[in-house]
């Protein structure tokens, strides 16, 4: 009677001022394989946009309260009432992956038969709008959406089995973080512990991969390194180029070779010296990760570490129509690794303006002190004894790289003529 009553004064206070035409009789009934809702809201659109989102709701809930799958029936093979708590746990969640499956979001108004009313309420003086909507929901679409979503679930798990299978198999940096991304995605899909638990934890051990890449390097000579990255006993590629740094060489250059994953660094290594530390860091970008490394060169037998010592010795060895013929001695100390041979020298005696002219006899430098020989030949008769300074040049080539290095002396030298 109470009710009654609180309902004929509620009635009282709303009156309709307009509608879409004559009340349905389904308003306010259930009917099988159908979907009834009512909602209320100031704007009519808005009215109708929560009565779709209603049916949506109430075919989730259908979903969630059907499923079975195979990933959530084989964690509860317990009583009948864990089952059930189990069951009531995830519903929450469950709905909440139904409802991103495509038929949710094909949900149409235009399958629906609805009527809508404007309301006036006396009492607080304002207007509002009440839709009503009737949705077709037949029995064999709940089971086409239940099997749509059951079958999405399980090929989520076998995503996540592929994935564990493939752990032990990675071919480049990027399929680490490929993998990643496609974890994150399983994360947030699964509804159950057991296989949320599952990816993050693979997710822990793929990221843990990052620290685990390290440099092998294949050349190691001064103006050329060359180096792969191994994972797991195996060589991966990487698409990023490293950066380069150092405070030793000029022109640094890297390059990545695709057909056996090695990467190449080039430079400039002259002007370097021996005793420096002569290194170059190279800074790899793995997923979020900096991995540093840094490798040295010895140039020594690749520069030319030699020096010219003691006096140069100048005997005059002939002449011949006013072209003096010299015999030139000279000791040199050659450095740790030395192997170059000479090509070319040049003396220049501060007595005269132009050089004399050394004939080089190929001679090779090896490491440690040697003495040797030259012959020359000037315009000019030497006949001071005094030993002034001598300057020069020597020109070596390099038995190991072919390059040429120029090494430039001043050294006091003694004339003796015979």
């Amino acid at each position: 009677m109470l009710l009654y009553i609180t309902s004929i004064a509620v009635n009282a206070q709303e009156k309709v001022v307009e509608n879409s035409g004559k009340k349905p009789k389904w308003i306010g009934t259930t009917m099988s394989e159908t979907i009834i809702v009512t909602a209320d809201a100031p704007d009519m659109m808005e009215a109708r946009n929560k009565c779709m989102e209603l049916v949506k709701q109430e075919i989730v809930n259908s979903v969630a309260v059907n499923i079975n799958s195979s990933s959530f029936s084989s964690k509860t093979q317990t009583s009948f009432n864990e089952h059930h708590a189990l069951k009531t746990e995830y519903s929450s969640e469950i709905k909440t992956i139904a409802a991103r499956l495509p038929f949710i979001s094909g949900i149409s108004v235009s399958d629906a038969e609805t009527y809508w009313e404007r309301i006036y309420v006396k009492k607080e003086k304002r207007y509002f709008y009440r839709f009503h909507l009737k949705y077709p929901y037949p029995e064999i679409t709940k089971k086409k959406l239940i099997f749509e979503f059951e079958k999405n679930d399980e090929e989520k798990s076998l995503q996540l089995e592929k994935l564990k299978s493939e752990y032990n198999n990675v071919n480049s940096v990027e399929e680490i973080g490929s993998r990643i991304v496609e974890l994150r995605a399983l994360a947030e899909y699964f509804f159950d512990d057991v296989r949320k638990n599952e990816t993050a934890l693979l997710i822990k051990q793929y990221n843990e991969l990052y620290s685990q890449i390290t440099v092998q390097t294949l050349n190691n000579t001064p103006g050329e390194y060359s180096c792969v990255l191994i994972l797991q006993d195996k060589v991966i590629s990487c698409s990023k180029l490293p950066l380069l740094k150092s405070d030793y060489v000029t022109n640094l250059t890297v390059s990545r070779n695709v057909s056996d994953k090695s990467f190449t660094v080039k430079y400039d290594y002259k002007g370097c010296e021996s005793d420096d530390p002569n290194t170059v860091e190279m800074v790899f970008h793995l997923g979020n990760k900096k991995m540093k490394h840094e490798f040295r060169f010895d140039i020594s037998g690749y520069t030319a570490d030699i020096k010219v010592t003691g006096f140069v010795n100048v005997f005059v060895k002939q002449k011949d129509e006013g072209i003096w013929g010299y015999e030139v001695e000279m000791n040199l100390l050659a450095g740790g690794g030395s192997d170059f041979s000479i090509n070319e020298m040049s003396l220049q005696l501060n007595e005269f303006n132009n050089p004399i002219t050394i004939v080089s006899n190929r001679d090779t430098v090896k490491q440690g002190k040697g003495h040797f020989k030259f012959s020359a030949i000037s315009e000019n008769q030497l006949t001071d004894k005094k030993g002034n300074l001598a300057k020069g040049y020597i020109k070596l080539k390099n038995n190991k790289t072919g390059n040429v290095e120029t090494i430039e002396f001043t050294r006091p030298y003694k004339l003796t003529v015979n």
